[in-house]
């Protein structure tokens, strides 16, 4: 698959959502089908050859997997089973940070949003892979928010709690169904 492929919109920009399930999907003991592809390639090529991804749409193509419904078919593929946490819109920022906490304790990575707003990076998706009593302990795909320019290393980044409004939409986790 090429970025500049023009029947494809599934651009660095967008790649954040199926990276982050890529990595769930890995801790839930899911194997790329090629194994010779890392585990979102395969994925991505997946979701491609099943119609999942629409590569036809030439405005929105590509974005399928930046909601739930295209993620909850691709996982189906791999034999897994997503289950979302914080989809209730009345549910104050500590039941949701709660509701994560308790996923993690069980031994689940959450893949969760916020809305970023640093180095041109806005709505943005992380996996959580813990916490403290600051924070957030992530795999952020982009790199790591606290640095200038959004540079260096995402894994085992550190956000503090309401940072990016992190955990405060919804968010989910894959298992072995």
């Amino acid at each position: 698959m090429k970025v500049s492929d023009p029947d494809y919109n599934m651009r660095p920009g967008n790649e954040c959502f199926p990276t982050t399930n890529a990595v769930q999907a890995d801790h839930a003991g899911a194997k790329p089908r090629d194994p010779s592809k890392q585990m979102v390639d395969d994925m991505l090529f997946t979701a491609r050859g099943k119609g999942i991804l629409n590569e036809n749409n030439h405005t929105s193509g590509g974005t399928e997997l930046q909601g739930y419904d295209g993620v909850i078919k691709l996982n189906k593929e791999y034999n897994l089973k997503v289950s979302m946490l914080n989809d209730g819109n009345k549910l104050s920022f500590e039941d949701k940070k709660a509701a994560i906490q308790g996923a993690i304790r069980n031994g689940n990575i959450v893949s969760a949003g916020g809305t970023f707003n640093v180095a041109g990076v806005g709505d943005h998706r992380n996996a959580i892979v813990g916490y403290d009593s600051k924070g957030w302990v992530v795999f952020d795909p982009y790199g790591n928010a606290n640095t200038k320019g959004y540079n260096g290393n995402g894994m085992f980044a550190h956000y503090e709690y309401g940072k990016f409004n992190l955990g405060g939409k919804q968010a989910y986790y894959v298992t072995k169904d």
